[in-house]
């Protein structure tokens, strides 16, 4: 038989646990809200001021906006977009936009995607790759950076984002080559305007 005090015990951990349930939705909503307020805060994507960065030496190019997975991204307008890779994208082979040239957005888990410290995996993984390379460009951005640095016949513009607490970051590369390599400017404002979603 259930005594009345057993009732009362009962009915106290029920409302506690109701409560309890009740504060995690509202912190989640409160999360996402804030994640949300973050992703509106962003100034709008201006493809005029980047397209206008493009040099007429780089005849053909031009950008456009893309969604790739939980990023709202600027890319190379027309060029060839892989089967395998979302996110990744290349000029047509008789463009004459160089033969190692190559575009790509996304995100990486670095193996599990789970929370992780996130800047030293970024700096192994994105930017120690170009060790030996000029760095004509290294600067902080809110919750990452962006390198522009140049070897004899290659400029490359790699900027990563990421955030504490996320299981994965994210990221935009750019590898110029031959002619390409004039329109840097563009590309770095391209990767700048990558906008993170969702973490």
């Amino acid at each position: 038989m259930t005594t009345n005090h057993s009732k009362t015990l009962i009915l106290a951990l029920t409302l506690a646990l109701g409560a309890a349930a009740g504060c995690k939705k509202k912190d989640d909503s409160k999360e996402e809200a804030s994640a949300a307020k973050a992703v509106a805060a962003q100034p709008a994507v201006d493809l005029g001021a980047i397209n206008s960065a493009v040099p007429a030496s780089v005849a053909g190019l031009s950008f456009t906006t893309a969604t790739i997975d939980d990023l709202e991204a600027v890319v190379p307008a027309g060029w060839e977009s892989s089967k395998g890779i979302p996110g990744r994208y290349r000029p047509a082979d008789n463009s004459g936009l160089g033969f190692f040239t190559d575009y790509a957005v996304g995100s990486n888990c670095d193996g599990a995607c789970q929370p992780k410290e996130w800047k030293p995996i970024v700096d192994e993984v994105e930017f120690d790759q170009l060790d030996g390379a000029t760095i004509v460009k290294d600067e902080a951005l809110p919750n990452g950076r962006i390198v522009i640095a140049k070897t004899d016949d290659r400029t490359e513009v790699i900027a990563a984002w990421w955030k504490k607490g996320a299981s994965h970051y994210s990221f935009c590369r750019a590898t110029l080559d031959g002619k390409t390599a004039a329109a840097v400017d563009a590309f770095e404002k391209a990767c700048r305007a990558t906008r993170v979603t969702n973490w």
